[in-house]
């Protein structure tokens, strides 16, 4: 398809195409302030999980003194379990500063990426002013019987081309946290092997790593998704996509609790790609919606056009 360098079709593609980087901008200034927020939050959740591992550690090594709680737990013949199971919840609070680092680490980038595609966009918001001139200036030439129509038009098909954008985003987004979740639901088939096993906590903290990577991706998905306007729903027990495998981790003290957290976390992972499969319908169907609505602004575009231009091919 080749385009005019002059006239209405070349003004209209400006002004859509400035239109859709003012709807950009407009959402990027949004999103930069929510994870601003995000990051503040993230840092109060790092500072009680440094908390609560201090609390863990020194509660070891009471236990491991010599002292009268020390005491009390030997004589009760409980002391090898009490340190065993307080060594665990160390483990629980190091993993949850680990998670909330990692975290941290995702949103500084995300928020390095948007400030940067803010700066490379410009100010649209001048840009348009200079293009609608410009634009009703071609159409004053010509009669502007239908110059704010033509204008509103072009509005409508440049946020029509970045909601399109939006939903190719969140169908990649939707993509990716699909593998995340199988590769999990795989891992989770599998078991976290025989406590016997060697290998047995190499694989646990493979599991745990899929299991941040899964959440990630949800969390990323969930973004888009609210730029659309639609929300990942989370079943009951799960207050956010971003901590849908907690409970795998709150008070996993042995191997004897292990099974049912595997349990638990393996309906989660249902739950999700049940979720996402669904959403990422819900998404191509809107972005068929998004193509039809073009094709009926372009034909009305066109019409209105040769009206416009009729007069002067009578000439």
């Amino acid at each position: 398809m080749t385009f005019e360098l002059d006239g209405p079709e070349a003004t209209e593609r400006r002004l859509a195409s400035i239109a859709a980087e003012r709807r950009e901008a407009d959402r990027i200034r949004d999103r930069i302030t929510v994870v601003e927020a995000e990051l503040e939050t993230l840092e109060v959740e790092e500072a009680a999980a440094l908390a609560r591992v201090d609390a863990e550690e020194a509660d070891v090594r009471e236990l491991q003194r010599f002292t009268i709680r020390g005491i009390v737990a030997d004589l009760r013949g409980l002391k090898d379990e009490e340190i065993r199971r307080e060594a665990a919840e160390v483990a629980v609070a190091h993993h949850d500063v680990l998670v909330v680092r990692e975290r941290q680490a995702a949103v500084v980038r995300e928020l390095d990426s948007l400030q940067d595609r803010l700066v490379a966009l410009g100010d649209p918001d001048a840009e348009w002013s200079e293009a609608v001139r410009d634009h009703r200036r071609w159409i004053a030439e010509h009669g502007d019987e239908h110059a704010e129509r033509l204008t509103g038009l072009a509005v409508e098909l440049g946020e029509l081309d970045d909601e399109r954008r939006e939903c190719d985003d969140a169908r990649a987004a939707a993509v990716d946290a699909l593998a995340a979740l199988d590769d999990v639901d795989a891992a989770l088939a599998d078991g976290s092997g025989d406590p016997a096993d060697d290998e047995h906590p190499e694989r646990l903290d493979a599991l745990c790593g899929l299991v941040r990577a899964a959440e990630d991706a949800l969390r990323s998905l969930a973004t888009e998704l609210a730029d659309l306007g639609l929300r990942l729903t989370t079943p009951d027990r799960v207050e956010r996509w971003d901590r849908a495998f907690s409970c795998f981790f709150d008070g996993l003290v042995g191997d004897e609790v292990l099974d049912a957290r595997l349990a638990e976390s393996a309906e989660v992972v249902g739950h999700a790609l049940e979720r996402v499969g669904r959403v990422a319908a819900d998404v191509d169907e809107r972005s068929r919606a998004l193509s039809a609505r073009e094709v009926d602004l372009l034909d009305e575009r066109r019409e209105l056009l040769e009206d416009v231009l009729a007069p002067e091919d009578q000439m």
